[in-house]
């Protein structure tokens, strides 16, 4: 809407449009022509698409027809509207975000972020009330209430009643609300540091992550328990939890000092070309945050330059940019010009110009 706001709407037709033309607009144009034809029609229209097209090029008049062959409806107003015209339909969006009971509950809640706290504090904690067994709707609905109520929490000082809804969701043992609070709570208080502690057990990695890096922080007395305890959990492919837990090893002192070594040899060698682009580029921003980077970094991070993932390669290029701003970064990658493929080389050169 912003973009279409400043005149920079972009159709979906329009083959050199953005990415956020052709996903967000487009999950968009899908969900108002799904709402349109009725659920039934646009499954059919989907399965027949698929089905009649199998193993041909298609376009987007091929998926119209089954739409309008299952409905049984004239689809022009919405080609011309969602698919044709540049401005976003941001008033017709509102409208179908207003049919949604789950939509409607969530920005009630949302609307009490300017609300001072004692006067929403009966109302977040309703929304963490999370039933036992209920359909899924209500189930996912509680979820989202549920993030939304710590989001807000986050916002205050941690009174008593704070820390008491704190406890609470704590306790919905719900695990979209236990990553908001490794989310948002960034600063631990002593009061919440046991249940804080227990995230660490949870199934999700990325709940793993944000609360080893979180209790990290807070309580550098208890450092070595919590690089004990997350020991060996690798994480998502990309390597989340291993390449913050090496990291974190390696700024822990008194962690293993004998192992120091290898642990930095562990984690340099993941910006290599033989590991996935995710894992590179963690470790890339992981070696950048401790400032350190050996010569091989330097040529690893060159052909990651001349990647041919065009988001590894804007990733490198940047973190390019930031280390010539250095100088002891600038000379070492000077030195290690005569040591990088012709390609890598002349991309170098443009840079020390």
């Amino acid at each position: 809407k912003e973009q279409s706001d400043k005149g920079n709407g972009e159709a979906l037709l329009n083959p050199k449009a953005s990415s956020l033309t052709f996903y967000q607009k487009g999950a968009w144009a899908l969900h108002i022509l799904r709402e349109k034809i009725g659920e039934n029609a646009f499954r059919e229209a989907v399965k027949n698409y698929l089905e009649t097209n199998a193993y041909h090029n298609v376009t987007t008049s091929d998926f119209l027809f089954q739409a309008e062959k299952s409905s049984g409806m004239d689809l022009s107003d919405f080609k011309e509207n969602w698919l044709q015209q540049s401005a976003f339909q941001a008033d017709e969006a509102l409208e179908s975000l207003r049919k949604s009971l789950f939509i409607v509950s969530y920005l009630n809640l949302a609307a009490a972020r300017k609300i001072p706290f004692q006067d929403k504090k009966m109302l977040l904690s309703k929304a963490l009330d999370f039933p036992v067994n209920d359909y899924l709707g209500q189930a996912r609905l509680n979820e989202t209430l549920g993030q939304e109520v710590v989001r807000q929490l986050s916002e205050e000082t941690f009174s008593q009643d704070v820390i008491q809804l704190y406890e609470k969701a704590f306790k919905s043992d719900n695990i979209l609300v236990r990553q908001a609070i490794a989310t948002f709570v960034e600063t631990v208080p002593q009061e919440l540091k046991s249940e804080y502690e227990s995230l660490l057990k949870d199934a999700s990695y990325f709940t793993k992550e944000k609360a080893l890096l979180h209790l990290w922080s807070n309580f550098p007395k208890n450092r070595v328990k919590y690089l004990d305890a997350t020991q060996g959990i690798e994480g998502f492919p990309d390597k989340n939890i291993e390449l913050l837990w090496l990291t974190l090893n390696l700024v822990t002192p008194e962690y293993h000092p004998e192992k120091k070594q290898d642990v930095f040899e562990k984690l340099s060698h993941y910006t290599a070309p033989e590991f996935a682009y995710p894992v590179r580029e963690n470790a890339f921003g992981y070696l950048y945050q401790i400032n350190t980077f050996t010569a091989q970094n330097y040529i690893d991070l060159l052909e990651g330059c001349v990647h041919p993932v065009w988001r590894f390669q804007k990733f490198c290029r940047e973190l390019l940019e930031e280390l010539l701003k250095d100088s002891d970064h600038y000379k070492n990658l000077k030195n290690i010009r005569s040591e990088l493929p012709e390609k890598q080389k002349q991309f170098l050169d443009k840079k020390l110009e």
